[in-house]
């Protein structure tokens, strides 16, 4: 004989709160008439325990921003044959599976610790591939002097302006042009301040971001400094919350991956051009 349960412990259990009256009234009729396990799968399918257990587990966000971000780089980069990758030391875009062979990909970045300084400002081969030849240049990303001018068919900036200032950025986007041939490809993503205001209720999403830009102040950044925008995208779209500018973690099951909401998505990205000759 199967035991009888209370009615409370679906909601404490699953939903970790009271049930009001009306609720406990309905969940015992439906005791009358549907199993105990088969209510039990009802609380565990619905919306409240999924937005609880995202709630709860707060990094599992985390998850489908990177997934949208590696199907990003694996399906919507330009090709290129000559890559500067900003920032990319410790996981460039070879490793987020960009998919097309190049010649080389400059992976910039700050030596890591005292005992690399030794090497700033020095470009060193790390991996030679089948999908070509990956080097890292200990350096800062305003200062890409190592490399010559009009000599890169792509840059990628990834998740990497919103931890300089705005100033540090202008100073890139200089760089950035010098290094880049004419009509070549200046691609970025970064935090949608529209959101992670949203998300963190006025502050930044990670102590070490500088500022998180909303899309028609980085947008206007990235004219002003002599780039066309070719492409402008979102990934994670949060339609509830950028409506309701309160913050959904359901979003990121319902919401579309890449998209064209940019001004309601999480993520913002540009495919920026340089000018031609």
């Amino acid at each position: 004989m199967t035991p009888e349960i209370d009615p409370r412990f679906f909601f404490q259990a699953c939903l970790g709160r009271q049930a009001n009256q009306d609720e406990m009234l309905d969940l015992e009729e439906r005791l009358k008439h549907v199993p105990a396990f088969e209510v039990l799968h009802q609380f565990l399918a619905s919306a409240e325990y999924t937005r609880g257990c995202l709630e709860q587990a707060l990094p599992l966000h985390l998850l489908f921003i990177h997934a949208a971000r590696l199907k990003l780089t694996s399906t919507m980069l330009p090709k290129a044959e000559t890559i500067v990758d900003l920032g990319g030391a410790n996981g460039n875009l070879y490793d987020m599976g960009y998919p097309h062979p190049f010649r080389e990909l400059i992976a910039v970045d700050l030596p890591n610790d005292e005992r690399c300084e030794m090497y700033r400002g020095i470009k060193m081969e790390n991996r030679v591939l089948s999908h070509g030849k990956i080097s890292v240049l200990y350096s800062n990303m305003t200062d890409l002097s190592a490399i010559p001018s009009d000599s890169v068919d792509l840059v990628w900036m990834g998740q990497a302006v919103e931890h300089i200032t705005e100033e540090e950025s202008f100073a890139v986007y200089r760089e950035v042009r010098r290094v880049l041939h004419p009509g070549a490809y200046f691609c970025l993503d970064t935090p949608n301040r529209n959101l992670t205001e949203v998300h963190t209720g006025g502050g930044l999403i990670h102590p070490e971001h500088k500022l998180e830009y909303r899309p028609a102040h980085l947008k206007a950044n990235l004219t002003g400094a002599g780039f066309t925008i070719v492409e402008e995208l979102g990934l994670c779209e949060m339609v509830r919350s950028w409506h309701s500018k309160s913050f959904e973690y359901t979003d990121f099951l319902t919401g579309s991956g890449i998209n064209t909401n940019v001004e309601g998505s999480y993520i913002q990205y540009y495919c920026c051009q340089s000018a031609l000759a």
